[in-house]
């Protein structure tokens, strides 16, 4: 409960799919991850991600094509799970397993919101499949992430929902 949540910027090198990114700290646990890829300069490819292997110092992330130029930045929050709340704003942050054989699922959030809350959510799997999603239908119990296709077994949902 007292490790404080981080946000910092990577940026990735051209020339791979793959990279380990350290946290600026160890955490006590895993933390819950929401992340946003930036590139620099207008009209930079659009590459798909996804991330595996959270450890309470490091996580890596895999990318759907290598990455083409030194243009591109990854904005990282790293946050333990649970629920928090300072100044009226509440914040719910967990891991949700999905089960293999579907493409559409329900994140129910822990408690309720009184509005729909911001929602944040980074997909973390082992496998080399990465299968586009996004997420749609959000409402004060929970919203829905729908994935191209069918997954396999071993996808795990990072959620951060702030209201």
């Amino acid at each position: 409960g007292a490790d404080e949540a981080t946000a910092y910027k990577t940026r990735l090198t051209k020339g791979s799919s793959s990279y380990l990114v350290d946290f600026p700290k160890t955490y006590g646990s895993e933390p819950v991850l929401s992340l946003s890829l930036e590139n620099n300069k207008d009209g930079g490819v659009i590459i798909p991600f996804m991330i595996s292997g959270v450890t309470t110092q490091q996580y890596g992330i895999n990318f759907g094509s290598i990455i083409p130029n030194d243009n591109y930045y990854l904005h990282t929050t790293a946050r333990v799970e649970g629920t928090s709340s300072f100044h009226q704003t509440t914040t719910q942050s967990f891991f949700t397993d999905l089960s293999a054989g579907s493409s559409k699922y329900f994140i129910e959030f822990s408690e309720p919101f009184l509005v729909p809350p911001i929602v944040s959510c980074a997909v973390e799997t082992q496998s080399s499949v990465r299968i586009p999603h996004l997420v749609s239908g959000i409402s004060s119990s929970g919203y829905n992430i729908q994935f191209n296709s069918n997954i396999p077994a071993g996808y795990k949902i990072h959620t951060h929902a702030v209201r």
